[in-house]
């Protein structure tokens, strides 16, 4: 009777460890170099080395979405809270992991003028600037058009996230933080146990590679909390976005 009762406990821990399988497909959604797709493949080394058999699948944001939602197996993609504002998908309970990092948006004075022309990516919300004086708004693509509007010299002001300030800074133009509203990096999963996958990111975001991503870019990564507090500031940052 022993013989049999351990068989079938063997047998148990067999399917069990079957159905707890560390495979999933990480959704490749940015252009090679840029901060989606850097981030999204340190993720893949960084489980891959704790394990896991990734999977890699490219495509668009809207593919992206499209791929996530109906996803039967575990998957899993990277995406930015103001993103949100604009494509249909935003940080839930059933799909949010963690913030990877936040970062402060900025206006940077590029003719030292006062007012002028203020080159703003389509999604960014003009509140934070109207505040700050009058401004007539010169509407781009994203981020990476308002910084070749800087070089061409279209524009007096460039409304820009941090990784892209950080590159007007070094044409040599000031940059000022913008106060109530940041741009948060976030991680979404589906078919996954979320905190236990949440716990496997935080152990990645501590190697190297991340460490030295986010400190090139200046990202802010100190303010972590639990799951719910961080889905908190996300979905409160999304309106912010929305508005």
């Amino acid at each position: 009777m022993r013989k049999i009762i351990i068989t079938i406990f063997a047998l148990f821990m067999s399917l069990s460890s079957l159905t707890q399988a560390k495979d999933i497909t990480l959704i490749i959604n940015g252009k090679p170099g840029g901060t989606f797709f850097q981030r999204i493949n340190l993720y893949a080394d960084g489980l891959e080395a704790r394990g896991w058999e990734i999977n890699t699948v490219t495509a668009n944001y809207n593919g992206a979405i499209k791929i996530f939602n109906e996803s039967k197996t575990p998957v899993a993609m990277v995406w930015t809270d103001q993103m949100s504002s604009v494509y249909p998908i935003s940080a839930t309970n059933d799909n949010f992991v963690l913030i990877e990092y936040q970062g402060p948006l900025y206006l940077c004075n590029i003719t030292g003028k006062q007012e002028g022309k203020v080159g703003i990516p389509k999604m960014y919300p003009k509140a934070p600037i109207n505040k700050l004086g009058r401004f007539t708004f010169v509407p781009y693509k994203n981020t990476g058009a308002v910084l070749n509007a800087v070089v061409a010299g279209e524009i007096d002001f460039a409304y820009m996230n941090q990784s892209k300030a950080s590159k007007v800074e070094k044409m040599g133009y000031k940059c000022d933080a913008l106060q109530g509203l940041e741009q948060n990096g976030i991680v979404f999963a589906r078919n996954v146990d979320l905190e236990s996958f949440r716990q496997e990111l935080l152990q990645v975001l501590q190697t190297q590679g991340f460490v030295d991503f986010h400190t090139k870019a200046r990202f802010i990564t100190g303010t972590r909390s639990d799951r719910e507090g961080e889905l908190d500031i996300v979905q409160s940052s999304t309106e912010k976005w929305k508005q």
